[in-house]
């Protein structure tokens, strides 16, 4: 994991860029918030960055837990893939940074949630939120695959 460098990328606010020079991330950059959820090696937060007081979902990840489980490989991957992918229906990837024992992922928030929670909150959806979904279920996994047909993008999002 030591080899994951500093990676920005810009973080874009309600119309347009708000910060454009490249910049090392650290902790400090964001204000405190609340965990959004827990995952198999670490949690996910909603937190502000202080600058432009853009709301993020900041996942840390613990590099402990990901070497035990030989997933380093496939972060590095989704850390390229996804930093460089630009789709309506796929969460953006701002940037990344690290410290001695976290990966830390600058994602865009999803403020409607994920679609799974939504589905068992809902327990079935009606057939025009359906075919909703499965619009942009497919139009997302069309333009994933356009994209590189090996290639896995993160949570689906209700829509």
């Amino acid at each position: 994991m030591e080899d994951l460098r500093v990676h920005v990328h810009k973080i874009e606010g309600n119309g347009g860029v708000v910060d454009s020079e490249s910049r090392h991330w650290t902790l400090s950059d964001f204000d405190n918030g609340k965990p959004l959820g827990r995952g198999m090696f670490g949690i996910v937060y909603l937190v502000r960055e202080k600058k432009s007081k853009y709301i993020i979902a900041l996942k840390v990840l613990y590099k402990k837990q990901l070497e035990e489980a030989c997933m380093e490989p496939l972060l590095q991957q989704q850390i390229q893939i996804e930093s460089h992918l630009r789709h309506p229906n796929i969460l953006h990837l701002y940037g990344y940074f690290h410290d001695e024992s976290r990966v830390f992922l600058i994602v865009e928030y999803a403020a409607c949630g994920e679609l799974y929670k939504e589905l068992q909150r809902q327990k079935r959806f009606n057939k025009q939120r359906a075919a909703t979904v499965d619009y942009i279920s497919i139009n997302g996994r069309e333009f994933f695959h356009w994209r590189s047909p090996n290639d896995k993008p993160a949570k689906k999002t209700v829509g």
